[in-house]
């Protein structure tokens, strides 16, 4: 609820420059600051126009990158919904039919 009510408040203040497009590399100051960052070993993992902190946006996409690996490593195991129902008819010794 507070956060509908936030986000209605900033309706008011219409489009803001400062709030729209550029992303991540307009953030940090254009691709030259960004180069360094990345030169320095730093990596940036959010920006202020993201609602919630640097360990948030971490933490989301730590959860999305597990998702994608297990998603993926699944996949290159031929596990899939339409290969599922053979493999557990297999795993169990039933025919599939049966199944």
């Amino acid at each position: 609820m507070a956060y509908i009510s936030f986000v209605s408040k900033g309706v008011g203040e219409g489009r803001r420059p400062e709030l729209t497009g550029g992303g991540l590399v307009r953030s940090v100051g254009g691709w030259t600051a960004l180069k360094e960052l990345c030169k320095e070993g730093l990596r940036i993992k959010g920006d202020e126009r993201i609602l919630g902190g640097g360990e948030f946006v971490a933490g989301v996409l730590r959860r999305a990158e597990q998702y994608f690996e297990t998603r993926t490593l699944e996949a290159s195991k031929g596990i899939t919904v339409a290969a599922l129902p053979e493999r557990i008819a297999h795993h169990f010794g039933v025919d599939c039919d049966d199944l």
